[in-house]
């Protein structure tokens, strides 16, 4: 998705969204793996996704997402934050970069 063509995206984007938030909400994931790479995912879907009216209940859905992990505080074995804690950073900031405030 980050690098793929336009194409490629506008294709993918839609049901990404939707399958990316379902894996975080509906299904609760705690496998920090799984969670680093979907919310990096929603990162890349608030950069590459155009700044619209449209857009804005994604926006909303992916700015969600960043609360609820970033939320659950998720930690490595030696107890610094985790790095799908870190991406969810980097995913409100795309979200705040390419958006605006």
């Amino acid at each position: 998705m980050e690098f793929g063509s336009q194409a490629f995206y506008d294709k993918i984007a839609p049901e990404a969204l939707n399958t990316f938030t379902q894996i975080l909400f509906a299904r609760g994931a705690k496998e920090q793996a799984l969670v680093q790479g979907t919310i990096f995912g929603l990162g890349v879907i608030a950069q590459r996704s155009p700044a619209t009216e449209g857009f804005k209940a994604s926006l909303e859905s992916i700015c969600q997402a960043v609360k609820w992990v970033y939320a659950q505080d998720f930690k490595t074995e030696d107890g610094k934050r985790a790095p799908c804690t870190d991406n969810a950073i980097g995913a409100f900031g795309k979200c705040i970069f390419f958006h605006g405030g």
